[in-house]
């Protein structure tokens, strides 16, 4: 039997193409590709072609089949919107989860979805940044797409739905991301009807879910599965599957995602969300999210486009820091300040790239700290704490999510979680190895303990700040404000 499977993940700016070995209890890397995503921001819009990342999968399929794998299993990143045509072709590109326009949209939207907003449970679902905000902007900014799914020639949904379709030629999606829409409750998975309603959203056909350990489709001659949303891949990934592990990701956004087993939380509050994990023939795994959006994009720009290089933040500490930068390109959930913007703080002089990237690191740390607070209060202390993710490179960074967690945290030697955990899934997926491995497996760690503990005050002082900062009053005024003078210094 092959013991050999791929994997490509799917990311907001970059996508890799992995190809793993099966031993006995632990998956081997023995190639690994990356590719830029294709990802366009432009104003608030933040959007991909799909065509472009559907290649990338083709290439990862025949990578995977010139390696002799049995299987390719796929990660993508959550909170897309896309509609395509029942042949197959884009009818829209892919709004990521980058995506501003919701944030417009909800200024206009009608005065019943606003004071649902407010509700109780389900009231997030319909605040600004939301999936199912995204998904609505989408329709009435281009009213083909809702007129072309409503006469049953297309359909409308997340990119693991568009993909899943392209290569089974079924309707089908994850059920993992497909909980995250609003539409589909995440313990029944069935549709959430008053939702809908309020959303004008009945006539919007809800997919089939597969199971996260059973083949979808076929390409390029070699079998498809699973597809399944990144940051649960990796809390497989990183063997987080039982209750009170935390696992933190720091790649294109920040995210920490606490396991609650077979315990669904359906209502954490406090800008968490409830998350499910897994969902295969016998058992349905929990867990509850924060995070913070956009950060790794943030840092990459500042290491990659004005030169200043990674090992800036490798050596930066959040503790040396002289001034705040708040580094949230598409806002927070938790506290909830959506419409906040990437801002510099407490800064007289220019900052050089050794003291900016403390201050960078500062913000995130805050930001950290801020939902590990909200997670032990509604969850308690977690017995476990794994980061990966491509920034766990830089230590700077780790010694944040340590201090603000007052934790010692064990940081994944291969870095790219996502991909570890579609590669258990998709070794199950082909029958390489039983689903027990997915609690057998080992994933080797190397330690890493605080430096400083971030005060606890702190983190409150700096709750007050990004909520009187993120006021959505004070951004209107400053963007138009700010485009006035542009404009006007720029007439001859």
């Amino acid at each position: 039997m092959k013991n050999i499977v791929g994997v490509v993940d799917i990311g907001t700016s970059r996508s890799k193409v992995s190809i793993y070995r099966v031993h006995s209890n632990k998956l081997e890397l023995v190639h690994r590709e990356e590719y830029s995503s294709g990802l366009r921001v432009e104003a608030d819009r933040a959007e991909q072609d799909p065509e472009v990342v559907y290649k990338i999968i083709r290439h990862g399929a025949r990578v995977a089949r010139e390696k002799n794998a049995a299987i390719i299993g796929v990660s993508v990143y959550r909170g897309s919107i896309i509609a395509w045509r029942r042949d197959g072709s884009p009818l829209s590109p892919i709004i990521t989860w980058l995506d501003k326009r919701s944030l417009f949209y909800y200024d206009r939207a009608p005065v019943l979805l606003k004071l649902a907003s407010r509700l109780p449970v389900i009231g997030k679902v319909f605040m600004p940044g939301s999936p199912l905000l995204l998904l609505l902007s989408l329709t009435r900014q281009d009213p083909v797409v809702g007129e072309v799914v409503k006469r049953g020639e297309g359909f409308l949904w997340s990119l693991d739905g568009f993909i899943s379709y392209r290569v089974s030629g079924r309707y089908l999606a994850d059920p993992a991301s497909s909980a995250l829409s609003g539409l589909v409750h995440p313990g029944s998975l069935s549709r959430i009807g008053l939702v809908a309603r309020i959303a004008e959203l009945d006539w919007l056909p809800l997919p089939e879910f597969f199971y996260h350990t059973e083949v979808v489709g076929e390409i390029e001659g070699i079998d498809v599965g699973p597809i399944i949303a990144d940051q649960q891949a990796g809390v497989i990934g990183l063997g987080c599957l039982e209750e009170g592990c935390l696992k933190a990701t720091l790649g294109t956004g920040f995210f920490l995602d606490y396991c609650t087993g077979s315990r669904l939380v359906l209502s954490p509050g406090g800008g968490l969300i409830p998350l499910l994990v897994l969902y295969t023939e016998s058992k349905r795994i929990y867990g509850v999210e924060g995070f913070l959006a956009g950060v790794g994009l943030y840092i990459e720009y500042l290491a990659e486009k004005l030169g200043w290089g990674y090992e800036v933040f490798d050596r930066a500490r959040w503790y040396r820091a002289g001034a705040l930068v708040l580094p949230m390109p598409s806002g927070l959930r938790s506290p909830f300040s959506p419409y906040l913007e990437p801002t510099w703080l407490g800064s007289v002089l220019p900052l050089g790239p050794e003291e900016a990237s403390s201050a960078v690191v500062l913000g995130i740390s805050l930001g950290v700290a801020s939902i590990y607070e909200r997670l032990v209060e509604r969850l308690g202390a977690p017995n476990s704490i794994r980061v990966s993710g491509g920034l766990a490179r830089l230590r700077g960074v780790v010694d944040g999510v340590s201090s603000a967690t007052s934790s010692e945290v064990l940081v994944a030697r291969e870095k790219s979680d996502s991909s570890l955990g579609v590669a258990i899934l998709a070794a199950i997926a082909s029958g390489i190895v039983e689903e027990k491995f997915l609690y057998e497996h080992s994933t080797e760690y190397t330690r890493v303990r605080y430096e400083r503990i971030i005060p606890r005050g702190v983190v409150a002082l700096w709750e007050k700040l990004v909520t009187a900062l993120g006021r959505r009053s004070f951004w209107r005024r400053y963007r138009r404000l700010l485009e006035e003078i542009l404009f006007e210094s720029q007439k001859r």
